[in-house]
């Protein structure tokens, strides 16, 4: 009986190779994959630039707001008129700006209500306070008086950028202003009350474009915060929701104009 023989065929040195390089191939992906994923852990993550750096994207999605004057002690006490300072808040009191007011020292004893001024609206950051918008009130007369020299108020959002100015419209007793755009169209007109003086109760000022209310701008009756400690607290409420950012900041301003020009004067020590 035979003997089969079983032989093994030698194993060439090329296929040595080619075994060897696929496996240092597949080495060199996984030290690719690792690296990759080396790559994507150590990555730091990018910062979120807001939409909106002036500051307006605050107050993108609001539509109430509350202004609330800073009662300042040294005018409860003595007859300094100092400088206003107001916080405006959302509906739920989260501060999202503050304002304060610049004027001569002269003008705030001998003009009051009547005075110039410049308020700075700001909103904090973890870079110090970035001023969303300017306000620039000249010198000028008040009512019906005086239909020549009435009251105006110039609003510039970024501060520099002049975006609209609210001017005061001569009538004999029902207080108005329009709202004029740069090139001189008219954007809105505000129509207070007939009487602005009145106690225990609200004022209303309506905001209306072509007959229609967008918003309507309260001032709240205040009490002994109001009579004593010679503070105003306003609301600015949005009916349209299509009312854009930048004319929310020009209703803010407005309403500004309306405190210096019928409730300031209440505030005499």
């Amino acid at each position: 009986m035979s003997e089969q023989v079983i032989t093994e065929e030698p194993i060439s040195d090329e296929k040595h190779s080619l075994e060897a390089e696929e496996y240092s191939n597949q080495g060199l992906d996984l030290k690719d994959e690792t690296d990759d994923c080396n790559v994507i852990q150590t990555q730091p993550t990018s910062e979120v630039i807001p939409s909106n750096p002036s500051g307006l994207d605050l107050i993108a999605n609001v539509d109430k707001f509350h202004i609330h004057q800073e009662v300042q002690l040294v005018e409860v006490l003595t007859v300094l008129e100092k400088c206003n300072r107001y916080k405006i808040c959302n509906d739920t009191e989260q501060q999202l700006f503050y304002a304060k007011e610049e004027s001569e020292c002269l003008q705030r004893y001998c003009c009051n209500i009547f005075r110039s001024l410049r308020m700075e609206i700001s909103t904090s950051s973890a870079n110090g306070e970035i001023p969303v918008i300017a306000l620039n009130r000249p010198l000028n007369c008040q009512g019906f008086l005086c239909p020549c020299c009435l009251q105006r108020m110039e609003i510039y959002c970024p501060p520099g950028q002049l975006v609209a100015t609210i001017k005061e419209m001569w009538t004999m007793c029902i207080p108005t202003y329009e709202i004029h755009d740069t090139d001189g169209n008219l954007l809105y007109t505000i129509i207070g009350d007939c009487c602005h003086s009145k106690c225990y109760t609200d004022v209303h000022f309506r905001v209306l474009r072509d007959s229609y209310e967008v918003a309507d701008i309260q001032k709240h009756w205040g009490g002994f915060r109001e009579v004593c400690a010679e503070a105003n607290d306003f609301t600015i409420l949005i009916h349209d929701k299509s009312v854009s950012v930048m004319n929310k900041a020009i209703m803010i301003g407005a309403a500004f104009l309306i405190d210096y020009n019928y409730f300031e004067r209440l505030n005499y020590g």
